[in-house]
């Protein structure tokens, strides 16, 4: 390729995917690979383009590509991305979205028990959504404790207050409302020095959902 390129021969053009503003190439590492090291700002291209529920640019790394690749398939299984456009479940750690799929799960079992028949996991999903998640989502909106933690997500604030909900019971018990529920964790885990200790466990790679 290198030689090509010296001797000006036309090669042919590279082959990319672009999914949303990330390119990826299906055809042609070589070529790119010298055209960069050339310094070369153009190259011909083949591109693919195909339409996706979550967005990707080039910034995407090898972490956040796989949280979206799971988030994909979570809205493909769950259809909340026809049912709720835009439902706004973004997570920025991986292993996330399987933890809510167990809550829908759970709460289609809860649903089925209580209708006393078969409930889709898309039904089920738009009632967990509605009556579950979207009230402690807008609770952890109006706190305070998204400030604290602008690097994070409602639906991460979602997963882990729901994670130590039985701790928080001792005080609020499993009924208590979404606003209190949220309090109480911004009391218990909020401040510079629980922070501190959390960014420290981000450079680490310690931070999980449980």
């Amino acid at each position: 390729m290198d030689e090509a390129h010296y001797a000006k021969q036309s090669l042919p053009p590279v082959a990319l995917y672009k999914v949303c503003d990330a390119y990826f190439v299906k055809d042609g590492h070589h070529r790119i690979s010298v055209a960069r090291t050339k310094g070369v700002k153009h190259i011909e291209a083949l591109i693919y383009e195909y339409a996706c529920d979550v967005y990707l640019d080039k910034d995407t790394d090898f972490e956040e590509l796989a949280i979206q690749e799971t988030y994909y398939q979570f809205l493909k299984d769950t259809r909340l991305g026809k049912t709720r456009p835009n439902p706004g479940l973004q997570l920025t750690l991986l292993g996330g979205y399987p933890i809510l799929m167990e809550h829908i799960q759970a709460h289609k079992y809860y649903l089925e028990d209580l209708e006393g028949g078969e409930v889709s996991l898309p039904d089920a999903a738009c009632s967990w959504y509605d009556k579950v998640y979207t009230p402690l989502a807008d609770a952890i909106r109006k706190n305070r404790i998204m400030k604290e933690f602008p690097r994070r997500t409602e639906t991460d604030f979602y997963l882990w207050i729901i994670q130590h909900r039985s701790q928080l019971g001792d005080h609020f018990g499993w009924e208590g409302k979404a606003d209190s529920i949220v309090e109480a964790y911004t009391q218990k885990y909020s401040g510079p020095l629980r922070r501190a200790i959390g960014a420290f466990k981000r450079i680490l790679g310690l931070v999980r959902y449980r």
